[in-house]
This record gives C-alpha cells, sequence and structure tokens, in this order.
C-alpha cells in the first residue's frame, strides 16, 4: 500500500511539474507565432 501511495504521489508531483512548465512556454511564446503557441 505505501509503495502505491509513493507511486501516485511521484507520478502526480510530475504531473504538476510538466503543467507548470508547459503554462510557463505558453506565456514565453505569447508573442511567438500562433502555430507554436497552439502545438503546445
Amino acid at each position: 500500500m505505501e509503495t502505491l501511495f509513493a507511486a501516485v504521489w511521484n507520478m502526480s508531483l510530475t504531473a504538476s511539474l510538466m503543467i507548470l512548465a508547459v503554462v510557463l512556454i505558453r506565456l514565453a511564446l505569447r508573442r511567438a507565432p500562433r502555430l507554436f503557441a497552439y502545438a503546445l
């Protein structure tokens, strides 16, 4: 049970970091062509 909780915690932490990275990249690409912003 403890290993399952650790695995779920690790995956959710990784997912939240990826979401944060995508949001920051989208903010940085706000002035870039729309194609790059839509790709993310």
